[in-house]
């Protein structure tokens, strides 16, 4: 695999909270959204990011944990960053297999033959009232309630529960990762049709066009086959 990734602040920040990683030697993949409304929302998607990448060769609910053990020692030493949130989305490609994890709203796509699968579910409450039926999926962009989260990093605590998700590797998958800083300004038929049309390496910067001047941060890393 090899992959190509782009990131901005958006226009309502003072720094961009998004961080990531898109190391193709190792097949490891991981975008990460600070939490806006904590302080510290950039340092703990930051931290976040480098321990689950130090730690994933102990296995990636060990790597979870130990980001969140970390975040929450990081948390208890800075007043300033005792409530620093942050969701983030790991993707491991190895040994003919997808393997993902991930808590918050950063989403992951698979793409193959034309045809675009959302694979992991927003961790919100938006999402939850979604998948009751009393919203409609493309209400979700801009719902006040996508902003809430129900699962995340927090170094309020030393725990956090991921939701994993694992499959053979296909000929021909693609994948995107994203921030909500794209996916709240880009419809899905927007989305189909960059990936639908133009090759993998130019998708990231083709969707951060697309948001155009996005108040939150975007950040996209694909993975091409």
């Amino acid at each position: 695999m090899h992959s190509f990734s782009v990131t901005r602040k958006g226009r309502n920040h003072l720094e961009n909270e998004d961080h990531h990683l898109a190391c193709d030697r190792r097949g490891l993949y991981i975008v990460a959204d600070g939490v806006g409304s904590s302080r510290g929302a950039g340092t703990a998607s930051s931290l976040v990011v480098a321990e689950l990448s130090a730690r994933i060769d102990a296995g990636i609910p060990q790597a979870f944990r130990a980001a969140a053990r970390r975040l929450a020692a990081e948390g208890g030493r800075s007043p300033q960053h005792r409530d620093m949130a942050t969701g983030a989305t790991l993707l491991l490609v190895a040994g003919g297999m997808r393997h993902l994890a991930h808590v918050g709203d950063a989403r992951c796509y698979l793409v193959n033959g034309g045809a675009v699968t959302q694979l992991t579910r927003d961790h919100s409450v938006a999402w939850e009232q979604f998948e009751a039926g009393s919203i409609t999926k493309d209400a979700l962009r801009g719902h006040p309630n996508q902003r809430l989260l129900t699962r995340g990093f927090n170094a309020a605590r030393d725990f956090v529960v991921p939701e994993f998700l694992g499959a053979p590797l296909a000929p021909g998958d693609a994948f995107l990762l994203t921030t909500d800083g794209i996916t709240k300004e880009v419809t899905e038929e927007c989305l189909a049709a960059i990936v639908g049309t133009r090759p993998c390496s130019e998708w990231p910067a083709a969707l951060l066009q697309a948001a155009g001047a996005a108040e939150d941060d975007a950040t996209v890393v694909a993975v091409c086959p």
